[in-house]
C-alpha cells in the first residue's frame, strides 16, 4: 500500500468512527487533515491511528510526538484520547504525562500496552450531549 493509498485509508476510517466516538464523547468536530488531532469538542481531543497489526503484536504502540507537544507547549487543559484501529479491536490511551516513553530520535512517542485499554471499556462521559 502506497502513502497516498494509506492517507485515504485514515481518512475513511475518520468518517466511518465519528458516530462510534460521539457515543461516547457526545458531538464532535472532525478537525482538518493537518490539526494535530482528528476530532474536538469543549471537552476532549481525539486522535486515531490506524495500523496493520493485532492488538498485542508488539509490546508498545506510537504516535508522532508532535501530539503531545502540542498538549504541553499549548497548556491543553481538555482531556486527549489516542485512539489505534487495529485489525482485530479497537484500543485507546488517555493522555498522562506519566505513561510514556519518547523515542528521543525518532520523533514519536511509545504507549506501553499496560496502559492501553479496549474502546468497549471507556465509559461514557458525562458531558452533556448536544454542546
Amino acid at each position: 500500500m502506497n502513502v497516498n493509498e494509506k492517507i485515504k485509508m485514515g481518512l475513511d476510517m475518520e468518517v466511518i468512527l465519528h458516530p462510534v466516538f460521539e457515543s461516547k464523547f457526545g458531538k464532535l468536530n472532525q478537525t482538518s487533515q493537518y490539526h494535530n488531532f482528528d476530532y474536538e469538542n469543549d471537552n476532549v481531543l481525539v486522535e486515531l491511528k490506524n495500523r496493520n497489526a493485532v492488538w498485542k503484536q508488539y509490546p508498545s504502540l506510537m504516535f508522532s510526538q508532535k501530539k503531545i507537544d502540542y498538549l504541553t507547549e499549548n497548556n491543553i487543559t481538555k482531556d486527549a484520547y489516542f485512539f489505534w484501529k487495529l485489525k482485530d479491536c479497537l484500543v485507546y490511551w488517555k493522555f498522562n504525562k506519566d505513561e510514556y516513553r519518547p523515542n528521543v530520535c525518532g520523533g514519536c512517542v511509545y504507549i506501553e500496552n499496560q496502559y492501553i485499554k479496549n474502546y468497549n471499556d471507556l465509559e461514557f462521559q458525562k458531558w452533556e450531549f448536544g454542546k
